[in-house]
């Protein structure tokens, strides 16, 4: 997985394999899996099927929404590859780069979250409501966004 981010001073995309390529790819035609957009008022997803790329475009235009906010997986940092990105490991041995600054300590009280905004539709034959999609958000540190 490679994360991303855009630099608005230097209106340049910044990625995790500019920091650290040992771990993430190079995003390219023939590795691409799945690429989001994301902000906080809609997210572009596009990904790859066999013999395509497809795509979808979500905004926040339905009024049943709910966000919620998921702990990153980490328990310390693992170098600083800069540009604003931090390399974090866990228990497990797993790494990831994520397009912010953090700390071993904000790692540890959970505080690095992912939001997630989910859109909810009624059925029309129960009335019961249920996650029509999701979509990612942002990346945060203590509720605060980059």
């Amino acid at each position: 997985m490679t994360w991303g981010r855009y630099d608005e001073g230097h209106q340049v995309w910044r990625l995790g394999n500019q920091v650290a390529a040992d771990l993430c790819p190079t995003i390219g035609e023939t590795n691409l899996q799945e690429l989001r957009l994301f902000g906080e008022r809609m997210e572009v997803l596009i990904w790859k099927t066999s013999n395509e790329f497809r795509g979808r475009i979500a905004s926040d235009l339905p009024p049943d929404i709910l966000d919620e906010f998921r702990i990153i997986r980490g328990d310390a940092v693992g170098g600083s590859p800069g540009h604003s990105f931090t390399r974090i490991t866990d228990r497990a041995g797993a790494e990831q780069v994520i397009p912010l600054v953090a700390s071993s300590e904000e790692l540890k009280a959970r505080t690095i979250r992912l939001k997630v905004r989910h859109y909810h539709e009624e059925d029309p034959d129960t009335g019961e409501l249920r996650i029509a999609l999701s979509r990612l958000v942002d990346i945060t540190t203590a509720g605060k966004g980059r």
